[in-house]
């Protein structure tokens, strides 16, 4: 009996490898060759650096990216191709020849996508983008730009990105992290405010993660979206840079359109509640209400503004990053060629003899015209 169970064991087994050989002989061969894919992307691939890496010192705004890159930037989820002028702004168009200025902070840099995948690139309509932006930028840093590059601006469209997560209280601070910026201050309580930029220099800021993040990104997240004192001067401090953002481009004959740019969490209601309750009570917090008075400050000024979170949505992020994707970028394009559309549109029909493009403050803007 022994015997005739080993027999029925070795001819299982050998049917068994009969079977198997077949289907290994078919699966060896993709197995090898993801292994060597694998192994040989990790040798073959370009060297990448940290964007701290690519960015110089300057002594008007802080920091800048370096001119005439052409890199590998890496990010949490692997790296990005980054190519620079002779100015060191991400794209090949030149101000001078554009019909666009975009400025922001990373949003505007294109953080996250090789140069051919950002919005810059995939504009229509025979719009040319050029964009100005740094990782890490806030107002301050662009309302200076904007003023830098102003001789240039006539007859171009203006679009302000500003970041919604940290651009607005950042006004009010002398540093980012380990880097001196630019900052807004109030003159002896008078409700009037002033650029500071006396302190920017190449030596860095006194700033510990461990000791300062959590406090800061606390009082960011009490400054922006919840209606404190705190927020009372991030908004006051928010209005004096729109205001000399508009002064500037009304002197250049250039129409102003501000866009904001939500933060994934507000445009997903779990992850705001779970965003809300890891800083304090989550009703403390109001996720529409940096729009609401961004909205109230425009319509002031006479600025058209367009919410972003209107034509964006959780899926056009990078999860792990928060920066757009491919899918958001495409859309952030089609929004631009719908702002140039619609105010070329505009001025055709209140003088047709102009090339000065114009929007109204309020108008609405069709994502898919």
């Amino acid at each position: 009996m022994k015997t005739a169970r080993a027999i029925l064991a070795i001819i299982s087994s050998l049917l068994g490898l009969l079977i198997v050989l077949p289907i290994a002989a078919v699966a060896v061969p993709f197995w090898a060759v993801a292994f060597l894919v694998r192994r040989c992307s990790n040798l073959f691939a370009p060297p990448s650096k940290t964007w701290e890496s690519i960015i110089g010192f300057d002594k008007h705004v802080g920091w800048k990216p370096n001119p005439n890159l052409d890199v590998y930037c890496s990010f949490a989820v692997g790296a990005f191709r980054v190519k620079t002028d002779s100015h060191g702004w991400r794209g090949q168009e030149d101000l001078t020849g554009c019909q666009a200025l975009v400025l922001g902070d990373s949003f505007a840099f294109g953080f996250g996508v090789d140069d051919e995948n950002a919005f810059f690139s995939l504009t229509n309509s025979g719009l040319h983008v050029k964009a100005i932006g740094s990782p890490g930028y806030n107002m301050v840093q662009e309302v200076i730009w904007l003023d830098k590059v102003s001789t240039q601006l006539s007859g171009k469209l203006v679009v302000w990105f500003i970041c919604l997560g940290n651009d607005l209280y950042d006004n009010l601070q002398p540093n980012m992290q380990n880097y001196r910026t630019p900052f807004v201050r109030e003159i002896n309580g008078t409700g009037t405010w002033e650029i500071v930029t006396t302190h920017v220099r190449p030596e860095t800021w006194h700033y510990n993660v461990e000791r300062d993040f959590q406090k800061t990104r606390d009082a960011r997240s009490l400054g922006t979206f919840s209606r404190t004192f705190l927020s009372e001067r991030v908004y006051s401090a928010c209005e004096f840079l729109i205001e000399k953002a508009t002064h500037i481009c009304r002197q250049a004959g250039a129409p102003l359109v501000i866009v904001s740019i939500p933060s994934m969490s507000q445009l997903d209601a779990d992850a705001w509640n779970h965003w809300a309750s890891r800083i304090g009570d989550p009703k403390l917090f109001d996720r529409d209400l940096p729009d609401q008075k961004l909205q109230a400050i425009c319509k002031k000024f006479e600025v058209m503004f367009v919410p972003g979170s209107k034509y964006l949505s959780y899926t056009d992020y990078i999860l792990e990053d928060g920066h757009w994707n491919e899918k958001g970028h495409k859309r952030i394009a089609k929004l631009l060629s719908s702002l140039y559309q619609q105010s070329v549109l505009n001025s055709a029909r209140t003088d047709p003899a102009s090339h000065m493009t114009g929007l109204k403050p309020d108008q609405a803007v069709d994502l898919f015209h």
